[in-house]
């Protein structure tokens, strides 16, 4: 366990720990590069010797580093020292959703709809980026104090592209809120996640969870089998609307379930304007109530007898007891005699498919160089498609460590493999070897490792337009704060680039346009205040006009503010504000938060941080907020310095 004042990497320092599970210890820690509260998760010195356990936690913060949200914490950095991985993430201010449960002795319907906005928001997405959470729980999920609504917690996340979960061994998380087909280590997909959203509102309703076994496994077979206790009668205050939303979440099968994250949050608008909207559920609701207990019979009283009973009648009586028994039984044999004929008739199903002439299983390609999966994809009739380079601590340089579809799925010949090369060893501590690659992979590469780069291009007609020729610093070279990598990638021959446009006096989506047309990308957007450009237009560009560059390649540029004279100055044209330095000249740093309110009165945290006067240095700082937005409003230490309609 590392100790406060403990410094890692020259730039994050330990303040206390604020967390721990079996796999890791969440501190907080100061990002004194950036002067900024930090979360850091540094996974447990007893597992760091474990290859899959140290790839499934750097897999994590890939996993959440890809998502950008405001509902989702943020992944700022991946770092290693002295053996140990961590994870430098969004600090949260807050507790978990189930604290906040249990400190509740009930949430009001506001708040059950609000925060399952803002998580079907999170997941909505995530799933856009083909991320499955997998483990959605009100553990982990952070509320703070002003009720902004974070997700975390990404470990056990896959990305939808490729094949789901089978084995149970694999079954990971808390089956209070696995679905019916995690529970029994079947295809996971986004509606898994929605069935763990229906749980938590459940829980969120009831303060009480729907499924409770005496053992994991008796639990999960209650997720599989019990219908839903009726969460109307459980909390007779809850919307109509809400229950029904809750009923159709949980739905056993997902087909009948809602489809997609979206779906979701058209029918929690529909309930807030309309409490009693009752959401088409194609399975029909029946309200589960606790079998009674059976009770004895009454005794029926017997006249009396004047003769000896006879040992036939006792007979007669044994059986009249023994015949429900009986029946049980052969209810009991006929049961395990469906159960088998439809275990044969899946295996039937299986070995039908294993025979069939027109599919084959797709090969194995993990290990193998690109030209091995060339040959073995050819000669098994499948086409081989190169995905990316990326760095992986398993596999060397060059080798393939992720293919699409996997081994032994059935396809039809000619179906086309992805796979992935390694791009050698993940080190942030020394320079990697960036030539023979991409520029796009390249650059991939260095935003996941932090490292600062910059690229110039060069026509040479021995080497394929958009592949790195050189780099400097070289391979090996240990990495310090002043490091910048300087990459030069190649045009290919004489005018084989592509030519930048000119974007000065554009609007941002103009610009964002010219680019496109020509395949490149609006890279950063800087503000700044101009006297005579209007506001909202191009000031400057980072690539001179009528200069060749890549194909891919991102055009900074910087847009005019207009004249210094408002405070507080809206740009429509990109659903952004610019906010001023709030902090009074004695104060050194104060805490920012910003939250954006709609029209249904729902708030969302843009901002809560940490800030100084150097971060408004360059004219302000820009932040951006989601379409629906009606008002902003400004915290600094917990006060409102002001509000701001948006028309």
């Amino acid at each position: 366990m590392l100790k406060p004042g403990m410094i890692l990497n020259e730039r994050y320092e330990i303040v206390k720990v604020i967390g721990e599970g079996g796999m890791a210890v969440v501190y907080k820690g100061i990002d004194h590069k950036l002067h900024r509260d930090v979360a850091i998760k540094v996974l447990r010195a007893e597992l760091s010797a474990d290859e899959v356990v140290v790839s499934k936690f750097r897999k994590e913060g890939l996993n959440a580093a890809s998502l950008s949200h405001n509902n989702i914490v943020g992944v700022y950095d991946l770092g290693r020292q002295n053996g140990s991985d961590y994870i430098v993430m969004e600090y949260i201010d807050g507790i978990t959703l189930k604290e906040y449960i249990e400190r509740r002795k009930k949430l009001t319907n506001d708040e059950i709809f609000k925060i399952s906005v803002k998580i079907a928001d999170a997941l909505k997405a995530a799933h856009a980026n083909g991320i499955i959470h997998r483990d959605i729980k009100p553990q982990n999920i952070m509320v703070t104090p002003k009720g902004v609504v974070k997700v975390t917690d990404f470990g056990i996340a896959k990305a939808t592209s490729t094949t789901t979960m089978t084995a149970q061994n694999e079954a990971m998380g808390s089956v209070h809120y696995f679905s019916p087909e995690q529970a029994r280590g079947q295809k996971v997909d986004m509606r898994s996640d929605l069935y763990a959203l229906g749980i938590t509102m459940f829980e969120m309703a009831t303060q009480s969870l729907p499924f409770e076994g005496d053992t994991a496994v008796a639990t999960a077979m209650k997720q599989i089998h019990d219908p839903l206790p009726d969460v109307a009668a459980l909390n007779p205050e809850l919307w109509p609307g809400l229950a029904g939303i809750i009923r159709k979440l949980t739905n056993k099968q997902p087909e009948d379930r809602y489809q997609s994250a979206d779906e979701v949050l058209e029918d929690l608008k529909r309930v807030y304007q309309n409490h009693n909207y009752i959401p088409e559920n194609n399975v029909k609701f029946t309200a589960y109530t606790p079998s009674p207990a059976p009770t004895a019979p009454v005794a029926k009283t017997q006249p009396k007898r004047e003769r000896p009973r006879r040992e036939e009648e006792e007979d007669d009586e044994d059986e009249e007891e023994e015949a429900p028994r009986r029946v049980g039984l052969w209810i009991a044999i006929a049961v395990a005699i469906l159960s088998l004929i439809a275990i044969v008739g899946l295996l039937m199903k299986y070995y039908l498919s294993t025979t069939d002439d027109n599919t084959a299983s797709i090969p194995s390609l993990i290990g193998f160089t690109e030209a091995e999966a060339s040959e073995k994809a050819e000669t098994t009739g499948y086409n081989l498609v190169i995905e990316a380079q990326r760095y992986n601590d398993e596999y060397e340089k060059g080798k393939i460590y992720e293919q699409s579809p996997t081994a032994g799925t059935k396809a039809e010949p000619g179906a086309t493999i992805t796979v992935v090369l390694s791009a050698g060893h993940y080190d942030v501590t020394s320079i990697p070897d960036c030539t023979d690659m991409t520029y796009a992979d390249v650059v991939n590469n260095l935003i996941q490792l932090g490292i600062p780069y910059e690229v110039e291009t060069r026509i040479d007609e021995t080497v394929q337009m958009g592949y790195v020729i050189e780099q400097e610093p070289k391979e090996g070279t240990p990495i310090t704060d002043e490091t910048v990598l300087k990459l030069v990638v190649s045009l290919g021959g004489e005018n084989e680039g592509v030519e930048v446009p000119d974007l000065r006096g554009m609007t941002r989506e103009g610009a964002s346009e010219a680019l496109k047309a020509r395949n490149l990308t609006l890279g950063e957007v800087s503000l700044s205040y101009h006297d005579s450009v209007p506001a909202g237009q191009v000031i400057a560009q980072d690539l001179d006009p009528e200069s060749l560059v890549i194909e891919g390649t991102a055009v900074n540029v910087t847009i005019s503010q207009g004249t210094p004279d408002e405070e507080v100055e809206e740009n429509a044209a990109n659903g952004s504000l610019i906010i001023s330095d709030p902090l009074p000249e004695d104060k050194e740093e104060g805490r920012l938060s910003i939250d954006a309110i709609d029209s249904y009165g729902n708030s969302s945290g843009l901002f809560d941080q940490t800030i100084t006067h150097e971060d408004f240095a360059d004219g302000g700082m820009s932040v951006s907020y989601p379409d629906g937005t009606v008002k902003i409003r400004v915290y600094l230490d917990g006060a409102e310095v002001f509000v701001r309609d948006i028309n």
